[in-house]
């Protein structure tokens, strides 16, 4: 399971790296900029912001081409919202990458069952899992 999730992580992350100079990464780089600066990193860009700011702006970075990872019972990326947020999350807590790596799995397994059990329920509604299951992981 590390070791899939290892992998998910590094596609992620080249997803985000492809993403970098695209024109809604300028328009969200701007948008989050406004909110201030802070001291986490970016995935592929200079910048720095705080911890929510940054977690969002990674999310849009990792799911911005939907080119990322998709858990297909629940019709949910499910790397777009769990890896940003670990991300920020172990760095705002001083935590070891294994940790991050073990939210980043938690958040994972939460937001494929909330997708999962609501049988399509999201899409029936207007909404895209992926938005409404994600936020349902670690923090």
């Amino acid at each position: 399971m590390l070791r899939r999730a290892r992998h998910l992580a590094l596609d992620s992350v080249g997803v985000a790296f492809a993403a970098a100079d695209q024109e809604f990464t300028r328009r969200a780089r701007r948008a989050a900029a406004e909110l201030g600066p802070g001291d986490q990193p970016v995935i592929g860009l200079p910048d720095r912001l705080a911890p929510r700011e940054a977690a969002l702006l990674n999310a849009v970075l990792v799911h911005g081409l939907d080119f990322d990872d998709t858990h297909l019972p629940a019709v949910t990326h499910v790397s777009a919202s769990a890896l940003p947020t670990s991300i920020a999350a172990a760095i705002k807590h001083e935590r070891s990458a294994e940790d991050l790596l073990l939210a980043y799995v938690l958040g994972i397994e939460i937001t494929a069952r909330v997708g999962t059990v609501a049988h399509g329920g999201f899409h029936a509604g207007g909404f895209h899992p992926t938005g409404l299951a994600g936020p349902s992981g670690p923090r």
